[in-house]
């Protein structure tokens, strides 16, 4: 009986030490988001893949290390070559950032068709590509317009100011 209680021991040790080590996640054939991460002073940054920082992680709570944690990409800026790490770089303050003249901004598409824009308030607007791109630089990123179909914009005129969207009926 104590023969089979060392044995059943050993076994369990033995099984406990072999999972202790990481297994390796990443595959060639499936591709992995490429992320920057960095320890907890967040002063190096490692340009990685999602799987490689998994792996890395692995081994660091193995020796007793900081884990990496996903930060902003514009940290790794400076870093050139995937898999590398280096100092992270400052992240700019928006504040200080130079200001667009949104009236004087220079239009990318000469199609002056109009279309209709809705808002998140649900307000449209008959506009085209030129006059929703002036508009969308003085909005913040959550209220910004977005292409939606004509028949919101029904009775509108080009240029009119924005107005409740008209709802569409639909057949059923």
């Amino acid at each position: 009986m104590l023969k089979v209680i060392c044995i059943f021991a050993l076994v369990l040790v033995v099984s406990v030490h072999a999972n202790r080590g990481c297994r390796p996640i990443c595959r060639p054939d499936v591709p992995s988001k490429a992320v920057c991460a960095t320890d907890s002073k967040r002063q190096v940054c490692h340009r990685m893949s999602q799987c490689q920082m998994l792996e890395e992680n692995c081994r660091r709570r193995h020796t007793n290390r900081p884990v990496l944690g996903q930060t902003n990409a514009a940290r790794c800026r400076d870093i050139k070559a995937p898999r590398r790490s280096g100092a992270c770089a400052k992240l700019r303050d928006p504040r200080n950032s130079p200001r667009v003249d949104c009236q004087r901004l220079k239009c990318r598409s000469p199609d002056k068709t109009v279309r209709c824009y809705r808002c998140s308030h649900n307000n449209c607007q008959l506009l085209n590509v030129c006059q929703a791109e002036r508009a969308n630089c003085q909005r913040n990123p959550f209220y910004r317009l977005r292409l939606t179909n004509r028949r919101h914009c029904a009775g509108m005129k080009p240029g009119q100011k924005s107005q409740r969207c008209r709802p569409i009926r639909t057949t059923g």
